[in-house]
């Protein structure tokens, strides 16, 4: 299908074929990740209001140290 798309000169057939291709793709594709790198999270006990959540993203917007 892509090398039909490639070869396809009216735009707009070619748009509709990327289309269909999209929706192909979108509809096949795996959402379950066999492999995620794991970065450590590491913050001294002087600061507080760091949290972090499952996905290892932190949020140190509030930080401060501690009183």
């Amino acid at each position: 299908m892509i090398k039909a798309a490639l070869a396809e000169t009216d735009p707009q057939k070619r748009e509709n074929m990327y289309c269909e291709l999209n929706k192909i793709i979108w509809d096949d594709a795996p959402w379950l990740f066999l492999w995620t790198q794991r970065f450590p999270i590491v913050y001294s006990a002087k600061v507080t209001n760091i949290s972090s959540d499952p996905t290892e993203k932190f949020d140190a917007l509030y930080a401060e140290p501690v009183k």
